[in-house]
């Protein structure tokens, strides 16, 4: 292989890469369940627990998500209803009911996020694409007895399921809660590249350019012996 058709090859691969790639980004802020929308993007479905039974269960769904635990179980109460930025029945561990909570999408999205409050420790949110690829990661604060509409979540495209843990798994068991699960719009078949991919794209094209505009060396006669 020549040096000309291996640097266009890896430009053009750059290129291709680089118009598959989608931009993601951690959502972090303090909202109200009606400002979620205009606040994050975030447009799909909203799975708010209310039509679920409180008690003890081992998954619950609805509104284009399934979650399940690690543990197998996992509680919906209103105890605190209002409190721990909760708006009524909510998901929680209650303490001993699970360390890790994983979000199945029946569609893949461009993200996610929830209502969160109780921690007295650090949870991890972490998104995943369908060939189980780590998209972003954001680590969730000690929120304690915080009730200022903290909401949390990931945005990007391809989004096939999520989890969220512990930071200190079989260590202290630490009393969460999750309200309004809320979607982004599912991803598209083929997404329309990021700015920075379309940055990546043109300088791999512009590789490939210069390389096929390469001047031929023209090689000269050739010398002749010297006689004897």
């Amino acid at each position: 292989m020549t040096f000309k058709s291996a640097l266009f090859g890896a430009a053009l691969a750059c290129g291709l890469a680089a118009s598959s790639m989608a931009a993601a980004a951690t959502i972090s802020i303090k909202t109200t369940p009606s400002q979620v929308a205009a606040m994050t993007g975030l447009t799909g479905a909203t799975l708010d627990f209310e039509g679920i039974a409180r008690g003890v269960h081992s998954q619950v769904g609805g509104a284009g998500v399934t979650i399940t635990s690690d543990s197998g179980q996992m509680v919906v109460e209103n105890e605190y209803a209002g409190e721990f930025n909760t708006f009524g029945n909510a998901l929680t561990d209650q303490r001993w009911a699970f360390e890790e909570l994983y979000f199945d999408f029946d569609a893949a999205v461009e993200g996610f996020g929830f209502f969160y409050g109780a921690s007295d420790y650090g949870w991890e949110l972490t998104a995943y694409d369908a060939a189980g690829g780590v998209l972003e990661t954001l680590l969730l604060p000690v929120l304690g007895v915080s009730n200022d509409g903290d909401f949390f979540g990931i945005k990007a495209s391809g989004i096939a399921r999520a989890s969220l843990r512990t930071t200190r798994p079989g260590d202290i068991k630490d009393y969460i809660f999750v309200d309004n699960f809320t979607l982004g719009a599912a991803s598209p078949v083929s997404a329309v590249p990021e700015p920075a991919a379309w940055a990546m794209m043109i300088v791999g094209f512009g590789l490939s350019g210069a390389a096929l505009r390469r001047p031929r060396r023209i090689a000269g006669p050739p010398q002749q012996a010297l006689a004897s």
